[in-house]
């Protein structure tokens, strides 16, 4: 199970106190594990939405593949790590699906795919991105 909590004061702070406190209950006197790391932060349903009506639109409108556009994008603003084989010892990008995304990573894809359409195709019109109750401080800086 994993429980959601903050740090303050050097104390974990869980968020849903009941679930914790059942939770320990249902435990006692048995040997646990416990794993702590920092929380990731991933991006919104709205912002996911958002950049796949952008690649709609602007795909339908230039007759062009919304696959193959979207792994352009991914492999010019997308989240990538170089990687050695180990079979050969070449180096590689292991280019990560939008799913291991956090937020500042999908951030970065959708500035950029709108920087690029804005640049490359002026005559676009961007879809608005209020439609997805999105503000454009959530995820734009300053493109349009």
């Amino acid at each position: 199970m994993i429980l959601y909590a903050k740090v303050e004061n050097n104390k974990i702070v869980y968020e849903k106190d009941d679930i914790y406190n059942n939770l320990l209950k249902s435990l006692n006197d048995k040997d646990i594990q416990i794993e702590i790391k920092k929380r990731s932060k991933k991006y919104t349903v709205n912002q996911n939405n958002y950049f796949h009506l952008v690649i709609s639109v602007f795909c339908k409108d230039y007759g062009w593949s919304e696959n193959d556009l979207k792994l352009d994008l991914k492999e010019q603003f997308g989240k990538k790590e170089n990687r050695v084989s180990m079979v050969s010892t070449n180096e590689y990008y292991h280019l990560f699906s939008t799913t291991e995304y956090e937020i500042e990573d999908f951030i970065i894809l959708i500035n950029g795919t709108l920087y690029w359409i804005k640049h490359n195709f002026p005559e676009f019109k961007i879809p608005d991105c209020e439609i997805f109750h999105l503000e454009r401080n959530d995820f734009i800086q300053g493109l349009l």
